[in-house]
């Protein structure tokens, strides 16, 4: 269905943020779209703003581990 999905920055923090109200549904979507093999497009703008969200709510690990999962996940930063 899907072939490219650009995400924003609330669903990548919902997908990594198991306390996020939408976190759920973010790993559901994110499991259809890796079935549907569609590509995953971020502008740096948002990896930037997921990053200091996660910063700031959870420290500096579990950032650096939010940004290798965009960056893992991303066909195009």
């Amino acid at each position: 269905m899907w072939d490219r999905v650009f995400m924003d920055a609330s669903a990548w923090v919902a997908l990594y943020d198991a306390d996020d109200n939408n976190h759920k549904t973010a790993i559901s979507k994110q499991q259809r779209l890796r079935e549907e093999k569609a590509i995953i497009y971020t502008s740096d703008y948002i990896f930037d703003e997921a990053i200091t969200r996660i910063r700031y709510s959870a420290g500096h690990s579990s950032a650096v581990r939010l940004g290798e999962l965009i960056l893992s996940e991303c066909g195009r930063l």
